[in-house]
């Protein structure tokens, strides 16, 4: 009946004096906390089922303490569950509340908090929603969502219908965001997949579908009145526009231009990044900000280490981490079979230069680009992205006749040290054959080099350090080639 793992471990740091490592102590059982997460069956027999639980820290009493909430799952019906239970659980499983009551130990308060829940829950997520000073609490799950506002003395209240919060399906994550700046926190719910409990099609009886044997589902954004209440605005705000199989979800300024964005890790699919266009409204941009997909052009996998990925501009190739299951840090460089051969440059007199992890200025012209093809002579844009390791941009010159002159492109901001920065020029194509390119200069004076002067300093074996200038070109038919170098 029960997972076969703890989901909520609590962990104590410790901070020993001087040099001495950050260790962590698992402290649950003698912190109180006796929690473990159920899916209400002796046996997975969905994908509901199989997908686990979340939690969310907040200091519901305003003491300085952070207190912990845990979801749990609960029985299905018959028809969501093909198995029969065999049995009932000893102990009916619940959400859980844990107060913090200091010095390391914690209460359970479930039952006198009201937060026990009747929802096959997923995710929680809290904030301030009616700005009374009191943090509340929303929780996510298979058929609804629930929010409990918070009423000061130690018990939540079910506002769910009165609030005018209508979720209906299968959702998971979610985040709150203040997207029109107007004080009152929005909320964004992610929704899963349009699950059908009777759809077991091709699938042996102890099996069970998996994501992407069911339809996506629409996300759904929900605008704060500042008055108690939320309006569904999914359609308005064009969040309604796509599908997906949402499961994280996040929001924050990525583009520091003072409205918070939302980003949305899928199951099987692409990702979405909804940028905010200050007006309402939402544009999905996730694919030319290339997070999208991961590395080799697929979704992003668990096994890619999902939901995190480091992407490090202006440092080499394998600095982007794909597959994460462990992290170690340490004073020194370390000599590992990587660095060997990948991040150490044999010089033309012989010697070698270790650990050139960090990149020189490099920018890429992204259009027109390698395998696009351009309609005819007439008005382009030309566009690119352009970082150094070193530090800002500060000028990318673009070249329409193969290097013989230069025009200053146009860069947008913000500019920050070892980020993307975009660049784009206007161009009229006369038709004919011709080459484009781009090069860099950063904050440090850096100019991005040619192939020819890159060998020259780094010789013929720099392979990852490739950070030299990449023409196009372009066919008298439009299409767009790679230049050998």
């Amino acid at each position: 009946m029960k997972s076969s793992a703890v989901f909520c471990a609590l962990l104590s740091l410790s901070i020993a004096a001087g040099q001495q490592p950050i260790r962590f102590e698992e402290v649950t059982g003698q912190a109180g906390i006796a929690f473990t997460h159920s899916f209400g069956a002796e046996t997975l027999g969905s994908l509901l089922e199989s997908t686990g639980g979340g939690a969310v820290w907040f200091d519901y009493n305003n003491d300085g303490l952070l207190d912990l909430f845990v979801t749990s799952g609960r029985p299905l019906g018959a028809g969501v569950h093909p198995y029969p239970l065999r049995k009932a659980p000893q102990t009916p499983p619940t959400n859980r509340f844990y107060r913090n009551d200091g010095k390391g130990r914690f209460s359970d308060v479930t039952q006198q908090a009201h937060v026990a829940g009747d929802l096959f829950s997923m995710a929680a997520i809290a904030a301030d929603y009616d700005n009374d000073g009191n943090t509340d609490l929303l929780v996510t799950g298979f058929g609804h969502v629930t929010l409990y506002r918070n009423k000061g003395d130690g018990t939540f209240e079910d506002v769910t219908a009165g609030t005018g919060l209508k979720a209906p399906g299968w959702s998971i994550g979610a985040a709150w965001l203040d997207y029109d700046r107007d004080g009152c926190v929005d909320l964004f719910v992610g929704r899963y997949v349009k699950f059908d409990p009777e759809y077991r099609s091709y699938y042996a009886a102890d099996n069970y579908p998996g994501p992407l044997d069911y339809e996506p589902e629409t996300n759904l954004l929900f605008h704060n009145n500042c008055h108690g209440g939320f309006a569904d605005v999914s359609a308005s705000s064009g969040i309604a526009k796509l599908k997906s199989r949402a499961m994280g979800v996040t929001a924050g300024d990525f583009d520091l231009d003072g409205y918070p964005d939302i980003y949305v890790a899928n199951d099987k699919t692409e990702n979405f990044l909804f940028h905010n266009e200050h007006n309402g409204t939402f544009k999905e941009i996730a694919l030319p900000a290339g997070v999208a997909y991961g590395q080799n052009g697929e979704a992003l996998r668990p096994e890619q280490g999902y939901p995190l990925r480091l992407v490090i501009p202006g440092w080499e190739g394998n600095s982007n981490v794909k597959w994460l299951r462990r992290l170690k840090l340490v004073d020194q460089p370390y000599m590992t079979r990587d660095e060997t051969s990948k991040y150490t440059d044999s010089m033309p007199d012989g010697t070698a230069r270790q650990f050139t992890f960090v990149m020189e200025a490099k920018s890429v012209v992204t259009f027109p680009s390698g395998g696009q093809k351009l309609g005819g002579a007439g008005w382009y844009e030309i566009t690119g992205l352009a970082w150094s390791g070193r530090g800002r941009i500060e000028r990318v010159e673009v070249s329409i006749d193969g290097g013989a002159t230069w025009q200053e492109a146009a860069l947008s901001e913000p500019r920050l040290p070892a980020a993307l920065t975009r660049f784009r020029l206007p161009w009229r194509w006369d038709g004919r054959e011709t080459t484009v390119q781009s090069r860099a200069t950063d904050e440090s004076g850096y100019v991005q080099p040619t192939h020819e002067a890159l060998i020259a300093v780094r010789g013929a074996n720099y392979e990852y350090h490739n950070n030299g200038i990449r023409p196009w070109k372009v066919m008298a038919d439009g299409g767009v080639t790679d230049v050998p170098a």
